[in-house]
């Protein structure tokens, strides 16, 4: 599949240019390359009319790779069908009723936290059978939205500063396959106070998950963390809470236009890496 998304089977084929939007940075330890695609891809398309196709909306964990990089705000519709249909089923490496035996909980969960608005958290709560899969999922969300700074410190309004689709450039926020406005390289923001450690979630840690949570921070002309949002990546009902907590609590210098201070927004990476 890999092969076929990079165009390495016909070279000449121009596959990867029609399907590639952008080659994103590898979390190690959960995926060998990630990539996010083009909305209009035809392996996009395929994916898409598989899961409507099916009337319980499977979701195969082979895509999720694929999927947990390429959530868009614009795919609300098929997250709450999918929501509808979330179970808690055993396997034969856990055997007690489990609804992250289920790839559709992590994918509904990786849109709520990466695009998700207040609306959405209580929606998708409705959606969701009762069960072992709703009383998880309302354990997650009561977790996020205890951060302050998870929407935003002042009035939340939803996507103002993040667009996805055609990335031009090399920004820090093209890399990770958003488009960010008037986006500050973290190398030219100076750190007024860094958190001293950064928690492992003992989740993460148990089932052996590694990757980096790449943080859009907004900061207001002070230098405090006003708002905190990941971009679209693997594992963020583990991996985000954590990281949202730990990018709150930096403090910067104001930033200034013109010895102005102004709000700036940059990417943060927080990364998880288990020593062998």
């Amino acid at each position: 599949m890999l092969k076929h998304i990079r165009g390495e089977t016909e070279p000449e084929s121009g596959m990867g240019r029609e399907v590639l939007e952008a080659s994103l940075p590898s979390s190690f330890g959960t995926a060998p390359g990630t990539f996010q695609l083009h909305s209009d891809s035809l392996l996009w398309k395929v994916v898409d009319l598989q899961i409507r196709r099916d009337p319980e909306r499977k979701v195969s964990s082979t895509y999720y790779s694929l999927w947990c990089y390429n959530t868009r705000p614009d795919q609300r519709p098929l997250i709450e069908e999918i929501a509808r249909h979330i179970q808690a089923p055993v396997t034969i490496l856990n055997p007690h009723p489990d609804p992250w035996n289920d790839p559709r909980f992590w994918i509904v969960l990786d849109w709520l936290i990466a695009w998700g608005e207040p609306s959405d958290f209580e929606r998708l709560e409705q959606l969701i059978p009762s069960g072992p899969a709703h009383d998880e999922y309302r354990a997650r969300s009561k977790g996020l939205l205890s951060n302050p700074a998870f929407f935003n410190c002042e009035v939340y309004r939803p996507l103002d500063d993040r667009a996805t689709g055609e990335l031009a450039g090399s920004t820090e926020g093209a890399q990770v396959g958003l488009n960010v406005p008037d986006l500050v390289d973290f190398s030219d923001v100076k750190v007024k106070h860094q958190p001293a450690t950064l928690s492992y979630p003992p989740e993460a840690r148990m089932r052996g998950l590694m990757g980096a949570t790449h943080v859009l921070v907004t900061v207001d002309p002070a230098g405090i963390v006003c708002k905190t949002r990941p971009a679209p990546g693997p594992w963020l009902a583990f991996l985000a809470p954590a990281s949202l907590n730990f990018a709150k609590d930096w403090q910067f210098e104001p930033m200034k236009v013109q010895g102005i201070p102004r709000q700036g927004k940059f990417i943060l990476n927080v990364v998880f890496r288990l020593r062998k």
